[in-house]
C-alpha cells in the first residue's frame, strides 16, 4: 500500500472494508489525492506532502477535476479542512 493512501486510512480508521466518503461529492471515495501536488515539494519539504492536511479522499469523477483544475487547491483544502473539523 502507498504511504499517503495508509497515512489517510489510519488517520480516519478506514480499513478495505469501511465506506469512505468522497470529501467533495460524498459518493465512494476510491483514491487519495495530494491536495498540493507531490511535485511541488523540495527535496527540504518532501516529508510534508504525506501529512493528512494535504490528503483527502476522491472519487474518481472528483479526482479527475481536481487534476483538471477545475477544483482549485483552495477550493479542496477548505473542504478537507471542514471535514477533518477544523
Amino acid at each position: 500500500m502507498l504511504n499517503h493512501v495508509r497515512v489517510y486510512l489510519d488517520h480516519f480508521g478506514y480499513d478495505g472494508y469501511s465506506y469512505m466518503p468522497c470529501e467533495v461529492c460524498t459518493a465512494p471515495a476510491n483514491q487519495v489525492h495530494h491536495i498540493v501536488y507531490r511535485s511541488k515539494f523540495g527535496k527540504k519539504t518532501k516529508d510534508q506532502q504525506d501529512k493528512i492536511e494535504n490528503l483527502m479522499g476522491l472519487c474518481f469523477s472528483c479526482h479527475e477535476k481536481a487534476h483538471n483544475e477545475i477544483y482549485t487547491q483552495e477550493y479542496l483544502q477548505e473542504l478537507h479542512n471542514a471535514f477533518m473539523g477544523k
